[in-house]
């Protein structure tokens, strides 16, 4: 799984290693990687991971880091102070902010995650094509496992960026960071 792990920077002054066209597609079809749309996104290697599943541009992506990082200023994590902004691009491409909210009976808080997702279903989104979460730490802070679940629900060909204060990222799909995840067919009744 870990080689799938990409470490992302989305500006072009910043993505330090250039190929020509031709060893991208090259590349691209020797392994069959679908490549992402937007020359900025591309991992330090240059090329698309396989484990991409959704077409985003370089200025979507920008964009979902800089409304996650907006949504972390809103963060009340007055127990934790660990402040967690969250940023989800739906199919419909639409953007949905959400930040952590803790509460002094701790099982009563909800997750920066989960906050943008509820925005968004509460608006009639389904589909969704990536998030980006984006904390003050100094190492990457993937989505906690409850989270993780909660967005399965409505598929894993989910792109999710994790933010590091210094706007590097790192971007796994959902399928990666649960590949046995519990979903409703699960609850469908078995023919015996």
């Amino acid at each position: 799984m870990a080689s799938h792990l990409r470490t992302c920077q989305y500006t072009p002054d910043e993505v330090k290693r250039n190929f020509t066209a031709e060893q991208q597609e090259e590349r691209f079809s020797e392994n069959k990687h679908r490549r992402i749309s937007g020359p900025q996104h591309t991992s330090i290697s240059g090329f698309a991971s396989p484990s991409s599943t959704t077409d985003i541009t370089a200025d979507q992506i920008n964009q979902l880091i800089d409304l996650a990082l907006e949504a972390q200023k809103k963060s009340y994590a007055p127990y934790s102070n660990f402040k967690v902004g969250a940023a989800l691009l739906t199919d419909t491409n639409n953007f949905y902010k959400g930040c952590n909210i803790e509460n002094a009976s701790l099982g009563a808080g909800i997750c920066a995650e989960r906050a943008a997702f509820s925005r968004a279903l509460t608006d009639g989104e389904t589909g969704f094509t990536a998030i980006a979460i984006a904390t003050d730490s100094r190492s990457f802070t993937f989505p906690c496992g409850i989270c993780r679940q909660f967005m399965a629900e409505w598929g894993t060909d989910l792109d999710v960026y994790v933010v590091k204060r210094d706007r590097s990222t790192q971007v796994l799909s959902l399928e990666e960071l649960l590949p046995h995840q519990f979903s409703p067919k699960e609850l469908k009744p078995s023919k015996r």
